[in-house]
């Protein structure tokens, strides 16, 4: 019984972490840097997921650095 209510509890978690990093991909600047911003703030306050999105973060510092070349 406690597995099923894991998955209950996880569920909206994994929801909410997929639309976040979709929107790192987001055509709008403005809802890139937003996520970008939320996740940094994210890992700041809980270092264990650093792992988690650190790579992402830094493919989007990449692609903003060579915007600017």
């Amino acid at each position: 019984m406690m597995d099923v209510w894991r998955c209950r509890l996880t569920s909206p978690q994994v929801n909410v972490r997929r639309a976040i990093e979709s929107h790192l991909l987001d055509s709008s600047p403005a809802v890139r840097d937003a996520a970008v911003e939320l996740i940094g703030k994210y890992m700041i306050e809980s270092p264990e997921v650093v792992g988690d999105y650190y790579s992402k973060i830094a493919d989007r510092i990449a692609v903003r650095v060579d915007l600017w070349d």
